[in-house]
């Protein structure tokens, strides 16, 4: 605990003595209120890992990303549309990923599938089929949705099938 006399080793005494280095470390070293050379440590040992964050110009904080440690950015650039290469994502152990998309020959589509992301082929829905409904007259209408067979040639020499929206007259419908 740092004392106003700041009995422990303070930065005065540290000017002409560089500090050493280590590739591991037990906490971030900071300088308390008083300008004395202290250990920076969350006050639970459950909130671990946490990095450190400059609140203010006299102010350095461990954060974690929790509620009670929030990781605030309000500078960060923000992009309005667009495209990107890369996203941050957090695997099910907490890991942060720069999670970069592959390429491919379709499109995909982000979905939610039992609670967690996913990325499908965007093609014909599969409920569709469940959904059609069957029409007495054709007279009523214009056109009729339909579906045709698209082969598609890939980076990788494969060849795959999906199903494409047609718009079909209804003078062909017979």
């Amino acid at each position: 605990m740092a004392t106003e006399s700041c009995d422990d080793i303070c930065l005065d005494d540290m000017a002409c003595i560089p500090p050493s280095s280590t590739h591991l470390g037990k906490a971030p070293m900071v300088l308390d209120e008083f300008g004395c050379i202290a250990q920076l440590v969350m006050l639970n040992e459950a909130d671990y890992p946490a990095i450190e964050q400059a609140i203010s110009d006299s102010r350095v904080e461990l954060r974690n990303g929790s509620a009670k440690y929030p990781i605030a950015l309000p500078h960060l650039q923000k992009q309005v549309g667009g495209s990107f290469k890369r996203m941050m994502v957090q695997d099910a152990s907490g890991k942060w990923y720069a999670f970069t998309a592959a390429v491919g020959c379709v499109n995909k589509r982000l979905i939610i599938v039992n609670g967690s992301f996913t990325f499908v082929d965007d093609i014909l829905p599969e409920f569709l089929e469940m959904d059609i409904c069957q029409i007495s007259s054709s007279s009523e209408f214009e056109f009729f949705v339909g579906a045709n067979t698209v082969s598609i040639e890939c980076p990788d020499g494969t060849t795959k099938q999906y199903l494409k929206w047609v718009l079909v007259p209804k003078n062909l419908v017979p």
